[in-house]
């Protein structure tokens, strides 16, 4: 049967890539370029009086000198941010590549937080990493002590559904770190402990709550 019309219209040709996001297209179509030598993530989020501002991700393009050739702008987006990642493009240095893993931490546990409401995901997060090697991680020990969750009730799938998706998703950002971006493993054990520790914080308003002088000590 010949194609109608309007299935030719509609018809989408994935090579092109019309259902990314503009940005990557626009990387895209930098590559080509034979002064193209790069590009690079900078999350850019100020701390607010209390929490931050809205996260925005600038991406720069570089020549092959590691010269700027310019850079765009947009809100963050886990989409996008999830695309750059698959494209092997990093962040500006460690301590930024640190924000961006704890804003993309945060995108990955919204689906078992809305599964299993606030109270059982927190629990049940701070006991996988009460179990697990970050909790002798310098960045976490910092904010465990300020943090208090109720014990949560394992005798049923509940708990075990939630667990498994929390580890799927610091195994996936693991594997982003050391596969995607080829970071070494030193490096990203800091990022990860960090930006797990980054996300702790603003989860349980640690470093609000201690500016409001609710807290004492570090």
């Amino acid at each position: 049967m010949a194609d109608s019309d309007l299935e030719n219209f509609l018809k989408v040709d994935k090579k092109r890539g019309f259902d990314e996001h503009p940005l990557v297209r626009l990387l895209e179509a930098k590559q080509s370029d034979a002064q193209f030598g790069g590009a690079r993530v900078q999350i850019l989020r100020p701390r607010a009086a209390l929490g931050f501002e809205p996260a925005r991700l600038s991406l720069e393009f570089l020549d092959r000198q590691g010269k700027s050739l310019g850079y765009n702008v947009e809100e963050w987006d886990p989409g996008l941010n999830d695309a750059l990642i698959q494209r092997g493009i990093r962040a500006l240095d460690e301590a930024n590549e640190t924000m961006r893993f704890s804003l993309a931490l945060a995108a990955a546990f919204e689906e078992p937080e809305r599964r299993y409401s606030d109270g059982f995901f927190n629990a049940v997060l701070m006991l996988v990493i009460d179990r697990s090697p970050f909790a002798q991680k310098t960045a976490i020990r910092e904010v465990r002590p300020h943090i208090s969750t109720n014990q949560p009730y394992t005798g049923g799938h509940s708990a075990d559904d939630c667990i498994a998706m929390i580890q799927s998703a610091l195994q996936d950002r693991w594997y982003e770190l050391r596969k995607n971006l080829s970071y070494e493993q030193d490096a990203a054990d800091r990022i990860m402990a960090g930006a797990l520790a980054s996300y702790l914080d603003e989860r349980f308003t640690v470093t609000d709550r201690r500016k409001l002088g609710w807290l004492t000590g570090r």
